[in-house]
């Protein structure tokens, strides 16, 4: 997820000056500016770019989490595989996915919440 976001934030990013700044393809008066860059391109380049921070900070945690202390996090990947054997199987990725998007949700969440007035930013005025 993180590489997807990275990825996003480099087009938008190339978008914006590249094409917008650098060799002025997209100038204030074309309609690519007028129609999706206020209420698309700018919001999402901001939430590409939040989102990539906060899965890093995410990454950061549970790895913290998992070299720091490792038992707490063997013991909620038992609480969550369904027994205390541990082998593979569907239940172990059913653990894997479960504690991926524990991490991944609250940093996409917050990376969204936290770029809502971006959308609301620009006004055209005709």
């Amino acid at each position: 997820m993180l590489c997807s976001f990275d990825t996003l934030l480099n087009v938008f990013c190339i978008l914006e000056y590249s094409l917008k700044k650098g060799f002025k393809v997209i100038t204030y008066t074309t309609p690519v500016y007028v129609n999706l860059w206020p209420k698309g391109i700018y919001p999402l380049m901001n939430i590409t770019f939040s989102a990539s921070l906060c899965i890093t900070l995410a990454i950061a945690i549970e790895r913290y989490l998992a070299v720091c202390h490792p038992f707490f996090v063997h013991q909620a990947q038992a609480g969550t595989s369904g027994g205390m054997g541990g082998g593979g199987g569907s239940g172990a990725l059913k653990a894997l996915k479960r504690r991926t998007w524990r991490y991944l949700m609250p940093a996409l969440l917050f990376a969204v919440l936290i770029n809502i007035p971006k959308f609301l930013e620009f006004e055209n005025q005709v």
